[in-house]
């Protein structure tokens, strides 16, 4: 087993976050044994894959290592920002509020130098009322499991702390 410092990976991050060059500091860790496949898990374990991605490229790690271009998160977080607006406005109509939390924040301001740099999969909502559920039908929103059915109420079963995750 390859030792790994997590450190080094958080070093590398920062010099990537900041755009400095971190070729250097990558190349001596990859020369303690960890293998770029070893780096690219460590990435995805630590949700920084999206961070690391285009510079692991310009290295010259090829391509379909890496997964998944730098533009896809660009590409997934317009989305999401696009959804997020859209849910936005539905539930202003219906005299309901948005409160951005968590890494939704960086849909609109960004810590990194684009949003890209962010691997994000969801937004998460807190709602107080049932009745946002029905603007949430209304966009098309449905369970991700298609085995359960749209929410009506905001009660949970015993042992469950959220409503099952939907989609559009």
């Amino acid at each position: 087993m390859v030792y790994r410092d997590a450190r080094i990976l958080g070093q590398i991050c920062f010099k990537v976050a900041k755009q400095q060059n971190s070729h250097a500091l990558v190349q001596s860790y990859l020369n303690t044994g960890v293998s770029p496949s070893d780096l690219l898990e460590q990435a995805k374990n630590h949700r920084v894959l999206a961070l690391l991605a285009k510079m692991l490229h310009d290295m010259g790690i090829t391509q379909d290592q890496v997964e998944k271009k730098p533009v896809f998160y660009l590409l997934r977080h317009a989305k999401l920002r696009a959804q997020l607006q859209e849910l936005d406005n539905a539930l202003h109509q219906q005299n309901h509020k948005v409160v951005l939390i968590k890494g939704a924040i960086q849909l609109f301001r960004s810590t990194y130098p684009h949003a890209g740099m962010r691997d994000m999969a969801d937004i998460d909502v807190l709602i107080n009322d049932a009745t946002v559920l029905k603007v949430f039908k209304h966009l098309g929103y449905a369970p991700q499991d298609k085995s359960e059915t749209m929410p009506t109420s905001l009660s949970l079963q015993p042992g469950e702390h959220h409503l099952p995750p939907l989609m559009a």
